[in-house]
């Protein structure tokens, strides 16, 4: 079982962290460096979460402070953890997770929306 989203296991001097954003998110800390988090659509995303590794855990701990109130770290978006294996278990359990960034369906729009394509001829 993962463990809690804001759990960063003490010993670790690194943590992994998860990010469902699309495209990551660019952390700039008061008097710190900048994070790039990997986003969802990158080449280190598990189960749709990008993972960045070897990020401090200090500017971990500073980036919970600094953006506590922030959708993507008080939803859940961004999570981190000193042991790898329960970053990737948390996000193979939350897979289903939606951020509301994700492709629509063209055949599946809700409310009553159309595909106003669907019906050309000419775009057969």
């Amino acid at each position: 079982m993962a463990r809690n989203s804001n759990d960063t296991k003490r010993s670790a001097s690194t943590v992994t962290i998860a990010c469902k954003l699309p495209q990551g998110l660019r952390i700039r800390l008061e008097n710190g460096p900048e994070v790039h988090l990997h986003g969802a659509n990158s080449p280190w995303a598990v189960a749709g979460y990008g993972l960045t590794q070897g990020v401090d855990a200090d500017v971990w701990e500073a980036i919970k402070v600094q953006h506590a109130d922030a959708t993507w770290l008080v939803n859940g978006f961004v999570f981190a953890n000193g042991d790898h294996d329960s970053v990737v278990d948390k996000a193979s359990d939350e897979a289903e997770r939606r951020a509301g960034f994700e492709a629509v369906d063209p055949n599946a729009l809700p409310n009553g929306m159309q595909n106003e394509g669907a019906n050309d001829p000419a775009a057969r």
